[in-house]
């Protein structure tokens, strides 16, 4: 009978063992195929190809001519001897504006900034936002909680001022 207890308890011992180990190396396996990077997660790095790198040269390029236009037109020159503060200042305007929709429409990270922002608005959407009279309360307790942290902070300030000065250095 003793035999038979022990030969039970060491073969439970050993399929315990061999299911731990399969447990295990399930769980292993899982953390491996979950670490794979897909094409839609938000961990994955994409390089900048070569393409993007030149569209953000030429918006570079348009932005600093958008500058020298600032101080061309600012100024008397060739093409307009008096000098032309309206385009002076619409050069810039328009070389921001033409360096962002160049970033942001013609180059691959910028549609995953604009993809990004149309996502984010729709989790907007599903926020619950509490109503005026809740929003009010909250705010009036934590101006009431600033107001007491204020006047924490200004009675230990003068508390230690007062070390400081009339007690230590005896001013």
């Amino acid at each position: 009978m003793k035999q038979n207890k022990q030969a039970k308890t060491k073969n439970k011992k050993v399929t315990t063992n061999k299911s731990v180990k399969d447990f295990t190396s399930e769980l292993t396996n899982k953390k491996v195929k979950n670490t794979k990077k897909t094409p839609n997660s938000n961990q994955n790095t994409q390089k900048i190809s070569n393409s993007d790198k030149l569209k953000i040269v030429l918006g570079l390029i348009i932005l600093g001519l958008s500058v020298w236009g600032y101080y061309y037109f600012k100024g008397p020159n060739i093409l307009f001897p008096n000098a032309n503060s309206l385009l002076s200042y619409l050069c810039p305007i328009l070389g921001v504006i033409a360096f962002l929709l160049i970033i942001i429409y013609w180059c691959s990270f910028g549609k995953d900034i604009i993809n990004y922002i149309k996502e984010a608005t729709v989790e907007l959407r599903k926020v619950v936002w509490p109503d005026r009279k809740t929003a009010t309360r909250m705010t009036m307790l934590v101006m009431f909680f600033v107001f007491i942290l204020a006047l924490f902070m200004w009675i230990s300030d003068t508390f230690i001022q007062w070390i400081l000065y009339d007690i230590i250095l005896r001013r």
